[in-house]
């Protein structure tokens, strides 16, 4: 066995076991330092890939980005899943490989010295987390309507995942660092007159002295439609506002639109003033869903998530990720499962140990 001229202890060679001459020379190879170096230089260039190719989308889709010959290359690869794909699992395992043979080869200097014992441990720990999430980690997407109920999704290696509960979706709010407004602008057709602005509120008369006006907002229409019944709204979106007016003072008496994507429609050249609204959309601050786990026809978890604060239940995490501006029934939400996520913390945390265990530890070369 030869000495480490550093610390005083032995490695193991081949040489000094007979019997195992074999078993120690595979040791030795799986061991090498170069095969760390290949493996940590290919596992990088890999995670450089995965940040230039766009992950988790249909095959489809990479056709516009790099063309059908670079498309099918990912395909075959498994390039728009490359974290979960078979080769890079596999640099993973083999990595790992390296690093225990290496730990094993040298096991007595190891154990030695226990803050580097635990940072190879750790970088062990961290390589079996990943493997974990890319073999078994599922992801998807959860489209729901107020009201629905889902106990599945579509994960984009596995296909169809069911659940062992489903996810119900009680109500979706929005809410504002400021509302949003309607203003009106009574503009005189005399130039020389001022124009009066004033805040349109179902309920609320608005009364214009100046102009000889008295404003009654009758009903506001989020997305203004004519249908046989009459005037109504498609959608609570606001797509095309408008507002029904009572305007005071009218010959006809009665009440006339205004809408904010046709300021220029305004009523007849006749009066002395024209109504301009305007819609003022309000600054969002935050969205959040309330949701329901049920499982076996009872309900059991109950919670509000919004960004960065998930439900988590056996395993799952749902996270809030979007929603539609033309539906405001509409959530999206994302749901994970990743049972690597406790070995890779785990993983970090012995390195951190390790490796302040290494520079200040009782048996630290700085001490010496």
């Amino acid at each position: 066995m030869d000495a480490n001229p550093i610390i005083g202890l032995k490695v193991i060679r081949a040489t000094d076991y007979p019997y195992s001459r074999w078993g120690m020379r595979l040791l030795e190879r799986l061991g090498a330092i170069r095969l760390f170096f290949i493996t940590s230089i290919l596992i990088l260039a890999a995670c450089i890939l995965g940040g230039v190719i766009p992950q988790g989308q249909p095959i489809e889709s990479y056709q516009e980005m790099f063309g059908p010959a670079l498309t099918g290359w990912i395909g075959r690869l498994g390039l728009n899943n490359l974290f979960g794909s078979f080769w890079f699992l596999g640099l993973l395992a083999l990595a790992g490989v390296n690093l225990a043979a290496c730990s094993l080869r040298r096991y007595k200097a190891l154990f030695m010295r226990p803050g580097v014992f635990l940072s190879h441990l750790a970088i062990m720990l961290i390589f079996a987390g990943g493997m974990l999430r890319g073999a078994y980690g599922q992801r998807g997407y959860l489209p729901m309507e107020k009201g629905q109920a889902l106990s599945s999704f579509d994960d984009d290696r596995s296909g169809k995942i069911h659940l062992p509960f489903s996810v119900q979706l009680k109500d979706f709010r929005l809410l504002y660092w400021e509302n949003e407004r309607h203003a009106l602008h009574v503009v005189p057709r005399d130039s020389t007159q001022g124009h009066q602005t004033a805040e349109l509120r179902a309920g609320e008369k608005l009364r214009l002295p100046a102009l000889g006006l008295e404003i009654e907002p009758v009903r506001y229409y989020p997305d203004f439609v004519i249908t046989e019944a009459g005037a109504g709204s498609k959608t609570d979106a606001p797509e095309n506002p408008a507002w029904e007016l009572k305007v005071g003072g009218r010959k006809d008496g009665a009440s006339r639109f205004v809408f904010a994507n046709f300021p220029d429609f305004h009523g007849p050249d006749k009066e002395s003033y024209r109504l301009v609204y305007e819609y003022i959309p309000g600054r969002i601050r935050q969205y959040e869903s309330d949701i329901e786990i049920v499982e076996d026809g009872q309900t059991k978890l109950s919670q509000t998530i919004y960004v960065n604060s998930p439900l988590k239940y056996k395993g799952y995490r749902l996270y809030q990720s979007g929603f539609d501006p033309k539906n405001l029934n509409f959530s999206g939400i994302q749901i994970a499962k990743d049972p690597g996520v406790p070995v890779i913390y785990a993983g970090f945390s012995f390195l951190v140990i390790g490796l302040a265990w290494s520079f200040w530890g009782p048996n630290s070369s700085k001490r010496r």
